[in-house]
């Protein structure tokens, strides 16, 4: 399995303040980050099915709907409820963050931001959701696998009181029933 390449990501960003997007901007395009910007919760919630994040930064305090009943919007729908929200604020009390974490958050940047730790944080969680991503794939394929491999049985135990070959491509005989081993021999004794 391969690493994320976060050059290969799309973050969304929700904040109303200039100077932090500016920020947030450079710093995450600085990496090759994919940046995509709402001005308000609002705004965010239409741009969803366009832009299809793998990670939101969202700001708490925003003009009309907050970041905290953005998020429980963003996480309500199927669609985006595995989408990593970090929230971004200057809100430092424990209740505050408590609040962000029963609304889906997964994570906290406050304000004023420190690029280095913005870049990580990011990059963690981009890492942590690829991996989640991918762990699902497999568990999917695993699953079909099994359920092949059941049916496989099931007809396998249903033609045991008949003759039966498995051979492989190239005519290798892997399995037979009892009756087919006798009936082979009895028309094939030389083989």
């Amino acid at each position: 399995m391969t690493s994320p390449d976060v050059r290969t990501a799309t973050v969304l960003l929700v904040d109303d303040v200039p100077e932090n997007l500016s920020l947030l901007i450079d710093t995450l395009r600085d990496a090759g980050i994919e940046i995509r910007v709402a001005e308000s919760g609002e705004r965010a919630l239409k741009q969803l099915p366009n832009i299809n994040p793998d990670l939101i930064l969202l700001d708490v305090m925003l003009p009309g709907l907050n970041g905290f009943e953005t998020c429980r919007l963003i996480k309500a729908d199927a669609r985006w409820r595995e989408v990593p929200v970090l929230f971004v604020t200057a809100l430092s009390d424990v209740a505050e963050k408590v609040r962000g974490f029963e609304a889906g958050g997964v994570d906290y940047l406050t304000k004023p931001f420190h690029p280095q730790e913005v870049l990580a944080r990011v990059t963690a969680h981009l890492q942590l959701a690829f991996l989640r991503r991918e762990l699902e794939r497999k568990n999917a394929e695993l699953s079909e696998e099994v359920s092949l491999r059941l049916e496989a049985e099931r007809q396998l135990h249903q033609s045991l009181d008949r003759a039966l070959v498995v051979a492989t491509a190239e005519g290798q005989v892997v399995f037979t029933t009892l009756q087919a081993t006798q009936l082979l021999t009895r028309l094939f004794p030389e083989a």
